[in-house]
C-alpha cells in the first residue's frame, strides 16, 4: 500500500460512514458492500482513464492497472481482517459469557471436566462426541462413568452418587490437552 497522507484514514471514515447510513432493514449489509465495491471499482476505472490520451493506450494498460488495484485491495482487506480478528470481542461488542482467563493460555472457553481426570486418578475419559454446537462436552472419568451408566444420565441420583463437587472448570486448551493424555469414550447418540 502507497504511503498516506494525514487525511487518509478521514476520508476512508466517510466513506463507511455513508455505507453504514445506508444500511437499514430493506437494504441490507450484503448489498450496501456491493454498491461500495462497484462504486470504488468506478471509481478507479475513472482515474485510470484520466491518466492515458486515448483508449487504446488504456486497453494496452489494462491487465497491469487491474492487477495493480486488486493487489492493494488484497492488501487493505488482509490488513482488515487480521485487526477484526484480533480485535473482534471488542469491534463486534461480544460479550462472551463462556470465556475465562486461564493463566496458562490467556483468554479462552470454559469447559467442565471431573476433578478425577483433572488429577490424573483416572485416564478413562467419557463425553458426548465433539460437534460444531458443542467442541468441548463436559468430560468425566470412567469412574463416575458408572454412576452415570446405572442411571442411563447424569440426573440428581447419577450426580450425587459421582460426587457434584467433583466437576471443574477447565479451560478449552487444558481440555484438549488433558484429554489427548487420556483413552477417549464418546456416548453413543
Amino acid at each position: 500500500m502507497q504511503e498516506v497522507d494525514d487525511e487518509f484514514y478521514e476520508r476512508a471514515d466517510e466513506h463507511i460512514n455513508l455505507s453504514n447510513s445506508q444500511v437499514s432493514e430493506s437494504i441490507g449489509r450484503g448489498k450496501v458492500s456491493a454498491s461500495f465495491m462497484y462504486s470504488v471499482a468506478r471509481f478507479n476505472a475513472w482515474i485510470s482513464a484520466c491518466g492515458w490520451s486515448n483508449s487504446q493506450e488504456m486497453a494496452e494498460s489494462k491487465k497491469e492497472t487491474i492487477e495493480y488495484f486488486v493487489n492493494e485491495y488484497r492488501k487493505m482487506l488482509e490488513e482488515n481482517f487480521d485487526d477484526y480478528i484480533d480485535n473482534f470481542e471488542k469491534y463486534m461488542n461480544v460479550k462472551d459469557e463462556n470465556k475465562i482467563v486461564c493463566t496458562k493460555h490467556g483468554s479462552v472457553y470454559t469447559t467442565y471436566v471431573c476433578s478425577h481426570l483433572i488429577n490424573g486418578e483416572n485416564k478413562e475419559w467419557y463425553s458426548d462426541n465433539p460437534d460444531e454446537e458443542n467442541k468441548w462436552p463436559d468430560a468425566w472419568c470412567g469412574g463416575c462413568h458408572t454412576h452415570y451408566d446405572a442411571e442411563g444420565e447424569w440426573n440428581a441420583e447419577s450426580e450425587s452418587s459421582a460426587g457434584v463437587e467433583s466437576i471443574k472448570m477447565l479451560c478449552h486448551k487444558c481440555y484438549e490437552e488433558l484429554k489427548s493424555k487420556c483413552n477417549v469414550h464418546y456416548l453413543e447418540d
